[in-house]
């Protein structure tokens, strides 16, 4: 007798039902009776609102039968487009009721955050009700965000906010309440002006319970000095959405003299990405390794800037550096690809004497060339997700000697070809992904180049070089390692 879905367990369906992605779990509702009432919880658990133009339809659904679908929402997303002024306040007092009677809602999410808080009289008392709420995400926050800091009844542990362009004050004991017990931080766009390190040092440790961090268009060693357990610090500067004279004044309000003395961090992951690349960041980018201590760097080749390459393996050099995997990002948005061997042949070099154990080199067209999800899910395995064809070819194939001949200290090199892929989280709006070689420089080979020999490289399975990224970027690894 062949077996149907029907005939299964529940509880195999909803083992089912949670491998299948939303789309694909209604339209295996769309089956049967049977189908819809064992799907709906899954299909339901995440859902996107357009307020208030959808909120009608939306709420008047989420709200029948005694508002029995209300129990299956756990992630809600709150977009916002315009709508007839005369129709909001009805359209705001209905999504009000929902938000009052989603029991199971653990994730909100919620865009142009000043807007929905100017339109809906009672949307921002609705939010601050929440108690169980465990990731908060509040977009375009200006002053009335910050009022609603305040108020709020939740404390997430995965926190992520950003201010309404061109900036906001992040200095305030508002914003230290919504963070006091989050262990996950996302934050862009706030600035800490930093003129003396006097009113940092009154509230250094307020948030130590944040231990990763993503910050965008934000002072980084001010941020490390207010969060003391960090392990895993992301920074990105983007221009993009700010003007050059917000930049100027970000510049001039970093605390790199002020703050970098009185830095001991020590962190497992720091990346740092400036887009667009330019030298008067080198200043901030030198002060924050050096005071982070980090075992994993993410850094840009910052198209060959022998200088600064001089200054970041001066530091690496110092007593307590304790780096151990360095992942290059190389990119062409100057149009200048050859710039790449110049990195090669001058800067990596300056690494020989840093204790480096793994090396990645990262290759992709241009940083603003980014994709979507779907498109790098559409992929599939016919490339692997490598970069195909185009500039990099040359470089790619040699790449890993490069290294492995520059670098005695090397235990492992890997060289990844791919795509800047969208991803709300990271604090540039995108990440690397792509397809990754690693190799294995045998310990008995280290060393042999300085020898006139090429030194011979084992060639590893995808799998043994994940576990080598995991391990060196894990808590066990970073143990190992003294300050």
């Amino acid at each position: 007798m062949a077996t149907t879905l029907q005939s299964l367990y529940v509880d195999v369906l909803h083992l089912i039902l949670a491998q299948l992605s939303q789309p694909d779990a209604a339209r295996l509702a769309l089956a049967s009776r049977y189908m819809s009432t064992v799907a709906l919880p899954r299909v339901l658990s995440s859902l996107k609102v357009n307020a208030p133009v959808q909120v009608a339809n939306f709420c008047r659904f989420m709200l029948q039968d005694d508002g029995y679908r209300l129990q299956f929402l756990q992630k809600l997303t709150i977009l916002y487009s315009e709508f007839p002024k005369q129709e909001i306040i009805v359209e705001y007092s209905l999504l009000t009721e929902v938000l009052g009677r989603a029991r199971s809602l653990r994730n909100l999410v919620v865009c142009s955050l000043e807007r929905h808080l100017e339109n809906g009289p009672g949307f921002g008392s609705a939010i601050a009700s929440l108690r169980d709420l465990r990731e908060l995400e509040l977009r375009g926050v200006g002053e009335k965000g910050t009022e609603l800091y305040v108020k709020l009844l939740c404390k997430p542990n995965i926190v992520r906010l950003e201010a309404q362009p061109p900036t906001h004050w992040f200095y305030d004991r508002a914003v230290f309440s919504v963070l006091r017990s989050a262990t996950v931080v996302a934050l862009r766009g706030f600035t800490i002006k930093q003129q003396q390190p006097v009113t940092l040092q009154v509230t250094n440790g307020n948030l130590s319970a944040v231990r990763i961090l993503r910050i965008g268009n934000m002072d980084p060693l001010a941020m490390m000095f207010l969060c003391p357990n960090l392990v895993c610090l992301h920074v990105a500067f983007i221009s993009q959405g700010y003007d050059t004279d917000f930049f100027h004044f970000l510049r001039e309000n970093l605390a790199i003299t002020a703050l970098t003395d009185e830095l001991n961090a020590k962190l497992r992951v720091l990346s740092i990405l400036i887009d667009p690349d330019s030298a008067e960041f080198d200043g901030i980018i030198t002060a924050t390794v050096r005071a982070a201590h980090p075992v994993v760097l993410s850094i840009q080749f910052h198209f060959g800037d022998a200088e600064l390459w001089a200054k970041l393996a001066d530091s690496l050099k110092q007593p307590g550096a304790r780096l151990r995997y360095l992942d290059v990002l190389i990119h062409d948005d100057a149009g200048y690809a050859e710039l790449a061997q110049k990195w090669l042949d001058e800067c990596l070099p300056l690494l020989a004497n840093c204790g480096i154990l793994c090396m990645r080199l990262q290759f992709v067209d241009e940083l603003d060339n980014v994709i979507s999800p779907r498109e790098w899910e559409e992929m599939g395995t016919g490339s692997d997700g490598e970069l195909e064809g185009g500039k990099w070819e040359e470089l790619k194939k040699t790449a890993h000697m490069t290294l492995a001949n520059a670098i005695s200290s090397l235990q492992y090199v890997a060289v990844a070809s791919g795509y800047m892929v969208e991803d709300p989280i990271s604090p540039s709006g995108s990440v690397f992904a792509g397809r990754t070689r690693w190799w294995c420089v045998p310990s008995e080979k280290a060393g042999e180049a300085n020898e006139g020999c090429a030194i011979a490289l084992t060639e590893l399975g995808l799998d043994e070089g994940e576990d080598i990224d995991m391990r060196l970027r894990s808590e066990d690894f970073a143990e190992t390692l003294q300050l």
